[in-house]
């Protein structure tokens, strides 16, 4: 069985920050985990199936960004991302643009990031 099929296929939305605060990685962790959807594996028993985180920020240098997605959520990632206006506990405001999508991690930082 290939690995795709049991992990499904994979996106890498790059993206970069604008601000004119500084934004740690902890500060888009928070935002991202309370704004970005919760896959549930089983609709039909919450307990023994708990739901399951579909993103990750992969790589974040304080303007650039990589959020890792299963392929089927992309559009709303990028459409969800692109609407944030602020981020964190105290609430930083911010302007994300989402500079391109890619299948691999290596692709997406050598095509967008360098």
């Amino acid at each position: 069985m290939a690995i795709k099929s049991k992990i499904g296929r994979r996106r890498y939305i790059v993206f970069k920050i604008q601000s004119g605060e500084e934004i740690t990685y902890k500060d888009l962790i928070f935002t991202f985990n309370r704004i970005l959807p919760i896959h549930q594996k089983d609709k039909n028993s919450i307990n023994e199936n708990p739901p399951v985180l579909r993103h990750k920020l992969k790589y974040f240098d304080g303007e650039y960004g990589i959020l890792l997605c299963p392929h089927w959520l992309k559009a709303s990632a990028i459409e969800i991302i692109g609407s944030v206006q602020n981020v964190g506990y105290r609430k930083k405001p911010i302007k994300i643009e989402t500079i391109g999508t890619s299948g691999t991690l290596k692709k997406a930082r050598k095509k967008y990031l360098q």
